[in-house]
C-alpha cells in the first residue's frame, strides 16, 4: 500500500509541475476543491510516506526530460518537485527556493519534516534582552529618523534579518502568514509613511501597490497577538535597534 500511495504523491507533484500534461477529464486537478482537500490530508502526520521511499521510486520511474511549451526540456529532481508542489499550494515562496540552494545537505524524514526545513529559520536567534523589559524600537519611520537605513536583504530565508552598523537588512516579504514575521512587521508599520519607506528599499512589494491596504492588514494582522519575549526570534534584532537608537540620542 505505501507503493501505492507514494507512486500517487509523486504523480501529484510532477502534474503540479507540469499541469499542461494532466487530462481534461482528471478527477483531481479538475474536479473543484478536490486537490485542496488531497493536500490537508498529505500534511496529516499519520499519512507520511518516508521521503527516502519516494526518492527510491522516482528515481526507478526514471521519468524522460519534458518539453514544456514555448521553453526547453526539463527533468527535475524529486527535491525540485516538491519545492514547486509546496509553492503552488502552501504559498511556501523563498524558503522553498532557499531549501533548492541546500539541497545536497537536505536530508528530510517525510514530506512534513521537509515543509519543516522550509519554514526553519538558517541560523539561531540572538539572545534577548533578559532585563524583563520589551521594547521594540518603534516603527520604521521613527527607526530612519534616529538614523536607521533599511536595505533589502539578498537571502531567500525570511528570518535572515540582520542589523549591521547602521544598516537594517530585511528579506524582501512576499506576504505570508508567519506570526513571529508578521509581529515583526507589525512593529515596523504604523502608518502608510512607514510602508513607503520600507517600499523604496525594496523590503516589500504591494501585489496591487497600494501601500495603503499592507498599512491596514499589518496593524489588523497583530492586533490581539500575543507573543512569547522568550521564544520570539526577532528580539535580538529589537535589543540592537534599541542600543543604536541609544546610542544615535534618538527616541524609539
Amino acid at each position: 500500500m505505501i507503493l501505492v500511495d507514494a507512486a500517487f504523491m509523486i504523480e501529484l507533484m510532477w502534474s503540479t509541475r507540469f499541469f499542461s500534461t494532466v487530462d481534461l477529464n482528471d478527477p483531481i486537478f479538475h474536479k473543484p476543491w478536490t486537490v485542496f482537500d488531497i493536500n490537508y490530508d498529505i500534511m496529516f502526520f499519520e499519512n507520511q510516506i518516508p521521503f527516502f521511499v519516494l526518492e527510491d521510486l522516482f528515481d526507478l520511474a526514471n521519468f524522460e526530460a519534458y518539453q514544456i511549451p514555448g521553453g526547453t526540456a526539463e527533468r527535475p529532481s524529486l527535491v525540485d518537485l516538491t519545492c514547486k508542489y509546496f509553492k503552488e499550494y502552501f504559498g511556501i515562496l523563498s524558503q522553498a527556493d532557499y531549501i533548492l540552494e541546500i539541497r545536497n545537505s537536505l536530508q528530510a524524514k517525510h514530506l512534513l519534516d521537509f515543509l519543516r526545513n522550509c519554514l526553519i529559520p538558517s541560523q539561531p536567534p540572538k539572545p534577548p534582552n533578559t532585563s524583563g523589559k520589551y521594547s521594540t524600537g518603534g516603527c520604521a519611520t521613527k527607526l530612519h529618523e534616529a538614523g536607521v537605513t533599511f536595505k533589502k536583504g539578498e537571502s531567500k530565508n525570511l528570518f535572515d534579518v540582520k542589523f549591521e552598523n547602521g544598516v537594517l537588512e530585511i528579506p524582501n516579504l512576499p506576504f505570508e502568514n508567519r506570526i513571529d514575521y508578521i509581529v515583526f512587521f507589525d512593529n515596523l508599520i504604523d502608518s502608510l509613511e512607514d510602508v513607503d519607506l520600507l517600499g523604496r528599499s525594496g523590503i516589500i512589494k504591494p501585489v496591487n501597490g497600494d501601500n495603503k491596504d499592507v498599512s491596514n492588514m499589518f496593524n489588523k494582522l497583530g492586533k490581539d497577538i500575543v507573543i512569547n519575549r522568550e521564544g520570539y526570534y526577532f528580539a535580538g534584532i529589537h535589543n540592537q535597534l534599541l542600543e543604536f537608537i541609544g546610542t544615535n540620542g534618538g527616541q524609539p
